[in-house]
């Protein structure tokens, strides 16, 4: 049976990013939370260049970190690409593409200010019942937890679930630290990969024997040492 519901991958189609994003999306919130906070009170360095090209907004920053962390993506890389497939985040970044360089460093840079942000932002997201507190995760057993919104709570209380959050926000960051490590250590070890490949191909088209990366007419000279 042939679906006649298909659209041409072709057609063109006039429609902005707006129209693409639920009224219920998360990431309304994120972009309304972020566009409010004074980044320069919070502690954020902000760049504002005299010459050459404008620095990447902080709130856009601050905004694609929450985003992150919300959907567990582990990695700058990854955010980096979710700025070309995701649409929310193409929505909420006004389609900018920030680079994994750019966003690791403004994590490096700002480290202590994300982390109070990301602690206000939950502090939200749990105000509007946005996040969970009715559900709580044990050794991969879920029980139902004593405490929710709708219920006293105790400064021992308070304190002791601010202290996870805080954790839970910090294990975020050295997660991505982490990642981006390993994601670097392996883009080094397939360059030099592909750079020995492509100087082994070289040598083996020319019958050269070894090949010298500063001088192409240099050679190794053999060194016999003297026996006593």
């Amino acid at each position: 049976m042939i679906n006649n519901n298909k659209l041409d991958r072709n057609q063109s189609m006039i429609i902005s990013l707006d129209e693409m994003i639920p009224e219920s999306s998360n990431v309304r919130v994120i972009d309304a939370y972020v566009r409010t906070i004074n980044v320069e009170k919070l502690g954020y360095h902000v760049h504002k260049n005299k010459v050459g090209r404008p620095a990447y907004n902080p709130q856009d920053l601050i905004g694609l970190y929450l985003y992150g962390y919300m959907s567990h993506v582990m990695s700058s890389r990854m955010l980096e690409s979710q700025t070309y497939i995701n649409i929310e985040i193409m929505w909420l970044l006004n389609n900018a593409h920030p680079d994994h360089s750019t966003i690791a460093a403004f994590r490096s840079k700002n480290a202590d200010a994300l982390t109070n942000t990301f602690l206000d932002f939950v502090g939200v997201c749990q105000d509007l019942d946005l996040i969970g507190g009715k559900i709580v995760a044990v050794d991969g057993t879920k029980i139902h937890a004593n405490n929710n919104k709708k219920n006293n709570y105790t400064k021992k209380v308070l304190e002791r679930k601010l202290a996870h959050i805080n954790e839970e926000i910090i294990e975020y960051f050295n997660e991505l630290d982490k990642n981006d490590r390993a994601e670097k250590d392996l883009k080094s070890l397939t360059d030099r990969k592909i750079k020995y490949e492509n100087m082994l191909m070289d040598m083996r088209e020319s019958g050269e024997t070894q090949i010298s990366t500063i001088d192409p007419d240099s050679r190794l000279m053999e060194n016999k040492k003297r026996r006593s």
